[in-house]
């Protein structure tokens, strides 16, 4: 559909925990583009990741203020 700009092509993906090859769109660059689960997936791996470096920044704050003398947990709010 080079009007739209996309196209249809193979993929080789796991669907319901089984790899298998699937139809899927394509944009004119050869982008694939994601399904609806996948999009949820990859936004959730995201937070995941933001999470996780939250958590390091905040152990490592709380490493620093254990050095200077001072424990985190009897901070003012």
């Amino acid at each position: 559909m080079p009007e739209a700009g996309l196209g249809i092509g193979r993929y080789q993906g796991i669907i319901g925990g089984i790899e298998q090859e699937i139809l899927t769109w394509y944009e004119a660059k050869g982008n694939r583009h994601l399904s609806k689960a996948e999009k949820e997936e990859q936004r959730a791996e995201l937070e995941r990741k933001r999470a996780d470096q939250e958590q390091r920044a905040r152990e490592r704050l709380e490493a620093y203020l254990r050095s200077q003398g001072i424990d985190p947990s009897q901070l003012p709010e």
